[in-house]
Order: C-alpha cells, then sequence, then structure tokens
C-alpha cells in the first residue's frame, strides 16, 4: 500500500495545491487533499468548519502516515482569509484550539506526523492582529 500523506494547502492557487501535490506524489507518496470548492481563493475566502469536518473524515484513512496543514486555512479558511477575515478573535481561537488536544491518530491506531504551515510566521502577525 502506497503511504498517503493528508495536505491542506493554504488556498486553491496551483502554486499552492496541485504543483506542491504533484511534486510529493512524485516522491511516491499518495496525497489525499480537500474538494478544491473548500479551499479559498481571491474571491473565495475558503470554508475552515468544512475543512475541518473533511480532515476528521480523511486522517484515520488506512495508509495515512502524515498531515500537512496550512493554519492559515484552518483558522481563516485561506491565506487571503487571514488578511481580510471579518471574524471575531473567540472564533479564531476557537478555531486554532482544535490543534490542541488529542493527538491524531492513523488508522493503526499510531501517532500521526503533523507538519503546520504558518504563512504569517516571518511577518509578526498573530491572531487578532
Amino acid at each position: 500500500m502506497t503511504e498517503k500523506i493528508i495536505f491542506i494547502p493554504h488556498d486553491s492557487r496551483p502554486i499552492s495545491s496541485t504543483q506542491t501535490a504533484d511534486v510529493v506524489t512524485k516522491a511516491g507518496y499518495e496525497v489525499v487533499v480537500p474538494p478544491t470548492e473548500l479551499l479559498g481563493s481571491r474571491e473565495d475566502l475558503g470554508h475552515p468548519d468544512q475543512l475541518w469536518t473533511w480532515v476528521h473524515e480523511n486522517i484515520a484513512q488506512p495508509g495515512v502516515k502524515a498531515a500537512v496543514i496550512s493554519s492559515d486555512a484552518m483558522v481563516y479558511g485561506s491565506l487571503v482569509g487571514s488578511r481580510k477575515h471579518n471574524e471575531s478573535r473567540a472564533q479564531i481561537l476557537a478555531r486554532a484550539s482544535r490543534f490542541y488536544g488529542a493527538a491524531p491518530c492513523t488508522s493503526q491506531g499510531a501517532a500521526l506526523r503533523l507538519w503546520l504551515d504558518h504563512a504569517h510566521a516571518a511577518h509578526g502577525r498573530g491572531i487578532g492582529a
């Protein structure tokens, strides 16, 4: 069975999503990505609550060994959403808190390797900034 990696990109731009997934596929992994309509774009800020549901439904698939997840997508909906959102501080903190608690597990019960990416980390932006 080919090992799988769950991948939640910043948004639906090819450089963020399909091109990145293609590189990982060429390295020999199956990349599991959410439907494009859940990912943000310039016109659609994204759907973070639906992304969380998608992650919970897919993380325990047989063969999933790791997850690479954009915190911008999971908290704000997308990279653009992280810059233009109208969410309350409480809503943002509630979404961010979903990363804490029980560590996600594979379908075999082993701990899952999880990498988070936050585009604003290098720019000094924080929650509510």
